[in-house]
């Protein structure tokens, strides 16, 4: 992220080396930690949005060579200082797309994607229409194993990690308990299908979490200035 809204990382091998020796200083400082559950090299990769600015989930078309490069770059890099750790890979396309990453090419890798569909997104009620379409749980795991995520750990029999998703705090107080409703099938889903999961919990500040903050407690009086010019700055966009 920068100010011109381009990725800058895949276009300047400089930014790619810094990249690189931050995880070579990352597995020096914590390989033999048996606190340390893994490493996730780069949160949602977008490779596709190279030369052209725009909204963050606008349509992408992934280089697939430069971030199967990038990966095996730095995956070597870990591994020859830390052997033992998990490492976790996004797919590109904000964690969304997996098609054109390289079969698995080292030990213990997992592959990481990001799901933020209804019915925990809303509005609408749960089970029910949400955004024109009808969801329950069983639409809910047709879905999910539709996700190219599932589709790629599939085919290569390895693990698939859904490492973001939660409900969307805002709306009518309804409204969000048929979000709990739809994160509890989400889980049950995820359980069904063997794929390993965490989600946002507290320090969300009540946008994806599941738990809110009092608007009047100290933390949130701290972070309010930051958090009012995060949103008049479109900073997250």
């Amino acid at each position: 992220d920068n100010a011109t809204n381009h990725g800058f990382l895949w276009q300047h091998p400089h930014f790619q080396d810094r990249v690189v020796a931050f995880w070579q200083e990352f597995a020096r400082r914590y390989r033999g930690n048996k606190a340390i559950a893994g490493y996730n090299v780069m949160n949602e990769p977008t490779t596709g949005a190279i030369n052209r600015p725009g909204p963050m989930m606008a349509p992408e078309q992934p280089n697939w060579p430069l971030l199967n490069a990038v990966y095996r770059r730095i995956v070597a890099a870990i591994r020859a200082i830390d052997p033992e750790h998990i490492i976790f890979l996004d797919g590109d396309a904000y964690a969304y797309r997996f098609m054109g990453l390289d079969a698995p090419f080292a030990d213990n890798l997992v592959y990481d994607y990001h799901w933020y569909m209804p019915p925990s997104l809303g509005p609408g009620k749960y089970p029910g229409t949400i955004g024109g379409q009808r969801w329950d749980r069983n639409v809910l795991r047709d879905e999910i194993m539709r996700h190219e995520g599932y589709q790629f750990t599939q085919k290569h029999q390895v693990p698939l990690y859904c490492g973001e998703f939660g409900i969307y705090q805002q709306g009518p107080a309804d409204e969000r308990a048929d979000r709990v409703r739809g994160i509890d099938d989400h889980i049950s889903v995820f359980e069904e299908l063997g794929i390993h999961w965490t989600t946002f919990t507290y320090k969300d500040v009540g946008l994806m979490a599941w738990i809110k903050f009092n608007p009047q407690s100290a933390y949130m009086r701290i972070v309010e200035p930051v958090m009012r010019a995060k949103k008049n700055l479109r900073a997250d966009m």
